[in-house]
């Protein structure tokens, strides 16, 4: 069946990139460089990113950018990525090197903020692109660069460096202008031994996350907080939402989740996460740094997807800044489930449970257009996308 060709896809990435790690965490362990094994983990997956056609919902849109240039709005903002788009379209560069462009940004910062764990790089692309991370990279390619920017600027917390995590919080503005909401985010760097403590509850994190959940798909709840939008209004909030509308500058299409097997591996993931988290932190509190403040927002991250799941535009494209988080957190739980051998079953069913979502998805689009799949433009007549 076409899906299981598509299911061997995704899984070949994988496995190519988790090679690259897997070499790089035997050669250098713990050493602070980004080695020659990172960049070709780093290559691989700006080559995916740069030949990928209409795999994720946006990513045609942005190909047709870089093919033709786009006007932007005057008040718009978000100049590195303007720049780039026009660049591009009006020179004999091909529109690919626009789109490696994002898909460097993307996983370098990744890879740069975790250079240090290789460890979590080995598991991270079974995470990847096993669950929805990948596509969700390919749809908010802007959006998730600054995402990317901010993994790495979460170092600056630790630290306390304010005006170093400013400027990198400002540069991944000029590609997504929603970044400037993060900048907030940085008054964590003064909670870590709450953070410590916080992450330590697991029971009241599952009950948490459990109760999100519930109100996500609580139809009256849903009510009562899209009703926000209106009430702003009249309140004397004059255009709010076309504001924080602009503001987010998402092409999010509001639509009804239903609790099926793609949400529910969602919610798995977020279980695993939260019931293994007391281990997690024994073994890495010490060794990682930044664990605590990974940790803590992986944690929002699945509890604020489910509670605005369901709601409005409004509301996630904030949450899409600490889905990296989730991913993180993920890769290193993979990681050490199989790393332990008295934890193998578990290990087992975690991998299960994350590619649930994969196959399923893959299995419910079989289209051979359809977005979800992915489409390697060598195979594809893209002049007559060019205009004339």
């Amino acid at each position: 069946m076409m899906f299981i060709f598509n299911l061997l896809v995704y899984l070949g990435f994988a496995w190519v990139m988790s090679t690259f790690a897997k070499k790089s965490y035997t050669l250098y362990g713990d050493e602070d460089v980004v080695d020659r094994y990172e960049w070709y983990f780093v290559a691989f997956y700006t080559a995916i990113f740069a030949f990928s056609w209409n795999t994720g919902v946006d990513s045609f849109a942005y190909a047709l950018r870089f093919m033709n240039g786009c006007e932007f709005e005057e008040d718009n903002k978000e100049y590195l990525y303007n720049y780039l788009t026009n660049f591009i379209a009006h020179s004999p560069i091909p529109y690919w090197v626009g789109m490696a462009v994002l898909g460097f940004g993307q996983i370098y910062p990744l890879v740069k903020a975790l250079r240090r764990d290789r460890e979590i790089l080995v598991a991270l692309p079974f995470v990847l692109f096993g669950n929805c991370y990948f596509l969700t990279y390919m749809n908010g390619m802007r959006q998730m660069v600054a995402a990317s920017i901010f993994v790495y600027a979460c170092v600056y917390i630790h630290e306390r460096k304010l005006w170093k995590y400013c400027i990198a919080i400002f540069v991944g503005s000029l590609f997504h202008h929603s970044a400037l909401m993060l900048l907030p985010i940085y008054l964590l760097a003064y909670a870590d031994k709450l953070l410590a403590k916080i992450n330590s509850k697991r029971i009241i994190l599952l009950c948490v996350f459990i109760v999100c959940v519930i109100l996500g798909f609580t139809p009256s709840f849903q009510s009562v907080i899209s009703y926000i939008e209106t009430l702003s209004e009249v309140a004397g909030y004059t255009n709010y939402t076309d504001r924080v509308g602009e503001f987010l500058s998402g092409d999010y299409t509001e639509e009804a989740h239903n609790f099926g097997l793609m949400m529910m591996s969602y919610f798995l993931v977020g279980c695993f996460i939260i019931w293994y988290g007391p281990m997690l932190k024994e073994n890495y509190e010490e060794r990682i740094p930044l664990f605590n403040l990974w940790y803590f927002l992986a944690v929002a991250y699945a509890c604020s997807f489910f509670l605005i799941v369901n709601i409005s535009h409004i509301f996630i494209r904030p949450v899409m800044y600490l889905l990296p988080f989730q991913l993180i957190i993920a890769s290193l739980l993979l990681w050490k489930l199989y790393e332990d051998k008295t934890l193998r079953n578990a290990a087992i069913a975690f991998t299960a449970v994350i590619w649930m979502e994969c196959g399923w998805n893959l299995y419910k689009n079989q289209e051979p257009w359809n977005s979800t799949n992915y489409h390697l433009s060598w195979f594809y007549d893209l002049s007559k996308y060019h205009r004339k």
